[in-house]
């Protein structure tokens, strides 16, 4: 009996996988196309536009590299996204991290930067933590943020915001040539099984809502 259900599990679970590996593989390629236009959507005028730090890079001497190319990717997506709307450009990431991102931005004299501590580094500091943060400080606001994240990232970062605001967010995937040199398909995996965890968990909305999240489609 408890083979037979956990051959059930097992089996739900692959069906499952199998899914979100189709739905990101399109995904991906659309998030390639729209990536070239960070605008490719006319979309309702943000109250702020939110970068969400991507990791670190521990070096070889144990020293942390805080401006990966991942993160600068992201700051200068949500850079132009907030002089395109002249909306606040707010940047959550570790209490580490602040400092470089606000110096990729510095070039942009014009822009309302905002620098949001989402603590320091560890494991308290995540993608559920970080949207919590934002979403109490901004209150009734948090409905018109616009979070800026990796193409990778969108589909997690948009089911997490969906849990915490019950309604759809506007999430920007950003595409950036990794310093890592990682398999993306290695990368995609690692999200397929957080999603699948954080939603047995009920820390994020069921992937059962990904097709709600197209981005680059009006």
């Amino acid at each position: 009996m408890v083979g037979d259900l956990a051959q059930s599990h097992v089996d739900v679970t692959g069906v499952v996988r199998g899914e979100l590996w189709r739905w990101f593989m399109q995904f991906m390629v659309e998030a390639e196309e729209g990536s070239r236009n960070v605008l490719a959507q006319p979309l309702c005028h943000p109250c702020a536009v939110v970068v969400l730090s991507g990791a670190s890079i521990q070096l070889p001497d144990g020293s942390w590299q805080e401006d990966s190319l991942e993160n600068r990717a992201r700051v200068a997506g949500g850079a132009r996204l907030a002089r395109c709307y002249q909306s606040p450009l707010v940047l959550c990431g570790e209490t580490e991290q602040l400092e470089a991102m606000a110096a990729i931005v510095s070039e942009w004299s014009e822009l309302r930067v905002r620098c949001f501590d989402a603590g320091p580094r560890g494991p308290a500091v995540n993608t559920k933590t970080q949207i919590e943060q934002i979403c109490d400080m901004s209150g009734e606001s948090t409905r018109y943020l616009h979070w800026v994240t990796s193409a990778y990232h969108a589909p997690r970062v948009f089911l997490t915001a969906l849990k915490v605001l019950g309604v759809p967010p506007t999430v920007h995937p950003v595409k950036y040539s990794d310093d890592r040199r990682y398999d993306i398909a290695e990368r995609v995996e690692g999200e397929i099984d957080r999603i699948i965890t954080y939603s047995a968990k009920g820390d994020i909305a069921s992937s059962e809502n990904l097709p709600r999240f197209r981005p680059f489609k009006p």
